[in-house]
């Protein structure tokens, strides 16, 4: 294998995404969008029904934390979009260039 299609082999959207966020090449969780979410949601409801909180108690800091999570869902989309958008006209000069 030649090393232009080691590059190619490398580019996957989770390592991007790892050296994007982290700087780094990280290790690649490959499970499902799904279950990373439900193993994420799992660990969060341990957590919260561990706690001596009231019902009341729970359910609002529940709500906090879903109000985080939408704001950085937000920011983080934006930026990837931003990021996205950004790579592609690079691609695209480069093609432009290379014929």
């Amino acid at each position: 294998m030649n090393y232009i299609d080691m590059i190619f082999e490398r580019a996957d959207l989770n390592l991007i995404t790892e050296f994007l966020m982290d700087g780094a090449v990280g290790i690649k969780d490959s499970r499902p969008y799904k279950e990373r979410l439900e193993e994420s949601e799992k660990v969060w409801v341990e957590y919260i029904e561990s706690r001596d909180l009231t019902r009341r108690e729970k359910s609002e800091l529940t709500e906090e934390v879903l109000k985080y999570i939408g704001t950085v869902q937000s920011v983080y989309m934006e930026i990837g979009i931003q990021i996205g958008a950004k790579l592609a006209w690079k691609i695209y000069g480069n093609l432009m260039n290379s014929e």
